[in-house]
Protein backbone atom coordinates (compact mmCIF):
# COMPACT_ATOMS: atom_id res chain seq x y z
CA UNK A 1 0.00 0.00 0.00
CA UNK A 2 1.37 2.94 -0.63
CA UNK A 3 -0.62 7.10 -0.43
CA UNK A 4 1.08 9.78 -2.11
CA UNK A 5 -0.76 13.47 -0.62
CA UNK A 6 -0.44 16.45 -2.84
CA UNK A 7 -2.17 19.73 -2.89
CA UNK A 8 -4.89 20.38 0.33
CA UNK A 9 -6.24 16.60 0.81
CA UNK A 10 -5.80 15.06 -2.48
CA UNK A 11 -4.27 11.87 -2.51
CA UNK A 12 -3.41 8.94 -5.24
CA UNK A 13 -3.71 5.63 -3.33
CA UNK A 14 -1.95 2.18 -4.68
CA UNK A 15 -2.07 -1.12 -3.88
CA UNK A 16 -0.98 -4.51 -4.82
CA UNK A 17 -1.67 -7.68 -3.54
CA UNK A 18 -0.44 -11.43 -4.48
CA UNK A 19 -1.26 -14.19 -2.70
CA UNK A 20 -0.01 -17.66 -3.41
CA UNK A 21 -0.59 -20.92 -1.87
CA UNK A 22 1.69 -24.11 -2.20
CA UNK A 23 -1.15 -26.34 -2.04
CA UNK A 24 -4.85 -27.27 -3.17
CA UNK A 25 -6.84 -25.02 -0.94
CA UNK A 26 -10.18 -25.88 1.07
CA UNK A 27 -13.13 -23.85 -0.67
CA UNK A 28 -13.55 -21.53 2.46
CA UNK A 29 -9.61 -20.76 2.32
CA UNK A 30 -9.52 -19.32 -1.23
CA UNK A 31 -8.94 -16.05 -2.65
CA UNK A 32 -11.52 -14.44 -3.80
CA UNK A 33 -11.39 -11.27 -5.78
CA UNK A 34 -14.77 -9.21 -5.36
CA UNK A 35 -16.24 -7.32 -2.52
CA UNK A 36 -15.62 -3.93 -0.98
CA UNK A 37 -12.34 -4.72 0.36
CA UNK A 38 -11.45 -6.75 -3.05
CA UNK A 39 -12.38 -5.39 -7.04
CA UNK A 40 -15.54 -3.39 -5.57
CA UNK A 41 -17.08 -3.63 -9.42
CA UNK A 42 -17.87 -7.98 -8.97
CA UNK A 43 -20.00 -10.22 -5.93
CA UNK A 44 -17.76 -11.29 -3.42
CA UNK A 45 -17.74 -15.00 -3.86
CA UNK A 46 -18.32 -15.55 -7.22
CA UNK A 47 -14.08 -15.16 -8.84
CA UNK A 48 -11.95 -17.61 -6.24
CA UNK A 49 -8.63 -19.73 -7.09
CA UNK A 50 -5.84 -20.60 -4.82
CA UNK A 51 -3.53 -17.81 -6.40
CA UNK A 52 -4.19 -14.12 -6.89
CA UNK A 53 -3.02 -10.88 -7.95
CA UNK A 54 -4.81 -7.10 -7.29
CA UNK A 55 -4.33 -3.88 -8.39
CA UNK A 56 -5.84 -0.70 -7.43
CA UNK A 57 -5.75 2.73 -7.68
CA UNK A 58 -7.58 5.95 -5.85
CA UNK A 59 -7.79 9.60 -6.27
CA UNK A 60 -8.89 10.84 -3.43
CA UNK A 61 -9.96 14.74 -3.57
CA UNK A 62 -12.01 17.36 -1.36
CA UNK A 63 -15.79 17.50 -1.94
CA UNK A 64 -16.03 20.03 1.42
CA UNK A 65 -13.34 20.46 3.78
CA UNK A 66 -13.73 21.96 7.59
CA UNK A 67 -17.24 21.59 7.22
CA UNK A 68 -17.72 21.44 11.62
CA UNK A 69 -21.63 20.27 11.26
CA UNK A 70 -23.08 18.95 14.20
CA UNK A 71 -24.99 15.62 13.18
CA UNK A 72 -27.65 15.83 16.89
CA UNK A 73 -24.37 16.33 19.28
CA UNK A 74 -23.63 12.87 18.81
CA UNK A 75 -21.23 13.49 15.60
CA UNK A 76 -19.19 16.47 13.99
CA UNK A 77 -18.63 16.32 10.31
CA UNK A 78 -15.34 17.35 9.04
CA UNK A 79 -14.99 16.35 5.60
CA UNK A 80 -16.28 15.17 2.54
CA UNK A 81 -14.19 13.36 0.14
CA UNK A 82 -14.67 12.06 -3.58
CA UNK A 83 -12.76 9.17 -5.57
CA UNK A 84 -12.32 7.60 -8.45
CA UNK A 85 -10.72 4.38 -8.25
CA UNK A 86 -10.02 1.19 -10.53
CA UNK A 87 -9.38 -2.02 -9.74
CA UNK A 88 -7.61 -5.02 -11.89
CA UNK A 89 -6.93 -8.59 -10.93
CA UNK A 90 -7.43 -12.13 -11.48
CA UNK A 91 -7.01 -15.60 -9.67
CA UNK A 92 -6.19 -18.83 -10.58
CA UNK A 93 -5.83 -22.56 -9.33
CA UNK A 94 -2.79 -24.28 -8.88
CA UNK A 95 -3.15 -26.33 -11.98
CA UNK A 96 -3.93 -23.60 -13.89
CA UNK A 97 -1.33 -20.23 -14.58
CA UNK A 98 -2.24 -16.73 -14.44
CA UNK A 99 -3.38 -15.92 -17.96
CA UNK A 100 -4.88 -12.50 -20.00
CA UNK A 101 -8.11 -14.13 -20.37
CA UNK A 102 -8.97 -14.34 -16.87
CA UNK A 103 -7.65 -10.84 -16.37
CA UNK A 104 -11.02 -8.56 -14.62
CA UNK A 105 -11.20 -4.67 -14.36
CA UNK A 106 -13.61 -2.26 -12.94
CA UNK A 107 -14.19 1.10 -12.08
CA UNK A 108 -16.33 3.56 -10.09
CA UNK A 109 -16.62 6.43 -7.71
CA UNK A 110 -16.85 6.77 -3.93
CA UNK A 111 -18.28 9.57 -1.36
CA UNK A 112 -16.87 9.87 1.95
CA UNK A 113 -17.58 11.31 4.49
CA UNK A 114 -14.85 11.81 7.76
CA UNK A 115 -16.62 11.86 11.14
CA UNK A 116 -16.15 12.44 14.75
CA UNK A 117 -18.78 9.59 16.47
CA UNK A 118 -19.11 10.47 19.89
CA UNK A 119 -17.09 13.94 19.60
CA UNK A 120 -13.31 11.27 20.23
CA UNK A 121 -14.35 8.36 18.00
CA UNK A 122 -12.66 9.03 14.56
CA UNK A 123 -14.77 7.70 11.83
CA UNK A 124 -14.76 7.07 7.75
CA UNK A 125 -17.90 6.28 6.26
CA UNK A 126 -18.76 5.74 2.36
CA UNK A 127 -20.93 5.28 -0.92
CA UNK A 128 -19.07 2.75 -3.48
CA UNK A 129 -20.58 2.29 -7.10
CA UNK A 130 -18.32 0.53 -9.28
CA UNK A 131 -19.15 -0.80 -12.72
CA UNK A 132 -17.24 -4.01 -13.90
CA UNK A 133 -15.72 -4.28 -17.31
CA UNK A 134 -16.26 -7.24 -20.30
CA UNK A 135 -17.02 -9.30 -17.24
CA UNK A 136 -17.24 -12.98 -18.62
CA UNK A 137 -20.50 -13.94 -16.56
CA UNK A 138 -23.62 -11.78 -17.57
CA UNK A 139 -24.60 -11.79 -13.94
CA UNK A 140 -21.87 -9.64 -12.95
CA UNK A 141 -22.42 -7.07 -15.69
CA UNK A 142 -24.61 -4.74 -13.74
CA UNK A 143 -23.15 -2.09 -11.04
CA UNK A 144 -22.31 -3.06 -7.14
CA UNK A 145 -23.17 -0.75 -4.50
CA UNK A 146 -21.38 -0.50 -1.30
CA UNK A 147 -22.06 1.53 2.39
CA UNK A 148 -19.07 0.75 4.86
CA UNK A 149 -17.22 2.09 7.25
CA UNK A 150 -12.85 2.79 6.43
CA UNK A 151 -10.82 3.62 3.82
CA UNK A 152 -10.67 0.09 1.23
CA UNK A 153 -6.91 0.47 1.83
Amino acid sequence: RKVIYFSNYHAIALRAFLGESAGDLFKGNRYFLGGEDGMRGYSPLVFGGDNMFLLSAEYRFPLLYETDVNLVGLALSHTVQGAFFSDAGMVADNHNTFQFQNFLTDVGVSLRFFVDMFGFYPTLYRFDVAYPIDSPLDSERNPHYYLSAGQPF
